[in-house]
């Protein structure tokens, strides 16, 4: 089970305009994968919670993820909408990284 250790953090594609964005995208053997952005005023994060996290489906677009308690997460990919979960820690990401590789 890969973890947030597993992610590497990298310049993100807006620290043009947006300096010390980091951006770390990883896959899962499911065909799903994650992107956690931290380091930018863009992202609605907190300097306590400072992650945020887009679920990527089977086909490459954005799905909807949502954390709806300490041990359960929302995971939709039917939907034709797309959102992002904000002010996210080390361990919020861990509990969206586990449940997109139990899908």
């Amino acid at each position: 089970m890969k973890t947030f250790k597993d992610l590497i953090f990298t310049e993100h594609s807006i620290s043009s305009i947006e300096k010390g964005a980091k951006q770390a995208v990883l896959a899962f053997d499911n065909g799903r994968s994650i992107s956690v952005g931290t380091g930018a005023k863009l992202f609605r994060t907190s300097e306590d919670r400072p992650y945020e996290v887009g679920f990527f489906k089977k086909d490459g677009s954005l799905g909807v993820v949502h954390i709806l308690s300490s041990t359960n997460v929302l995971l939709n990919e039917n939907s034709e909408y797309a959102e992002v979960e904000k002010c996210c820690n080390e361990e919020d990401v861990n509990l969206i990284m586990k449940h997109i590789q139990n899908i």
